[in-house]
């Protein structure tokens, strides 16, 4: 149990947006996926590899919010009731000199930054999921060229997950 109401609404809130990653992340699977489907074309590889490197990024970036949400939620100092002491050492959370000690109000923060990067994303993942439900042949005709100009010149998804994790990385590490 937290130790307060605004604790658990901070909690509820970042985990709010956990949760809408993992179901953006199945969204980019099925695209890499649908798009596997049709015969193979320059725009479609790096459509492809523009999700993987996004993906990527927003995974690595979760994976954060997770070993700061156990730091920020393991009890402090000694424990006699088998709980690890906090803040995690490098070995706890798999990251060499990592010294987690964010408040959940920094987490949430942190964590409204990704949701903002989410909602932009998804809209651009459910346009190119329409279209590749609707016919494989017309994305290749039609779409996938505009789309992947799109993706290059006007969407900034892949340095913006890149910031978000070098901003994360920082405030934790750093």
């Amino acid at each position: 149990m937290l130790h307060n109401v605004e604790e658990e609404a901070r909690m509820k809130r970042i985990l709010e947006v956990l949760d809408r990653h993992l179901h953006l992340s199945l969204k980019i699977n099925e695209v890499v996926g649908r798009l596997s489907e049709k015969r193979v074309t320059l725009e479609e590889k790096m459509i492809r590899s523009y999700f993987h490197q996004v993906g990527g990024n927003m995974m690595e970036l979760a994976g954060f919010f997770h070993r700061a949400l156990a730091s920020a939620t393991t009890p402090k100092g000694n424990t006699t009731d088998g709980y690890a002491q906090a803040p995690l050492t490098g070995a706890q959370s798999g990251q060499i000199g990592f010294k987690c000690t964010l408040t959940t109000v920094q987490i949430r923060a942190q964590s409204e930054d990704f949701d903002q990067l989410l909602s932009s994303l998804e809209s651009t993942i459910e346009e190119l999921l329409k279209v590749l439900r609707y016919d494989l042949n017309f994305v290749e005709q039609y779409f996938e060229f505009n789309y992947y100009n799109k993706l290059t010149n006007e969407e900034t998804f892949l340095a913006d997950s890149q910031r978000l994790l070098d901003q994360f990385k920082k405030l934790m590490l750093g």
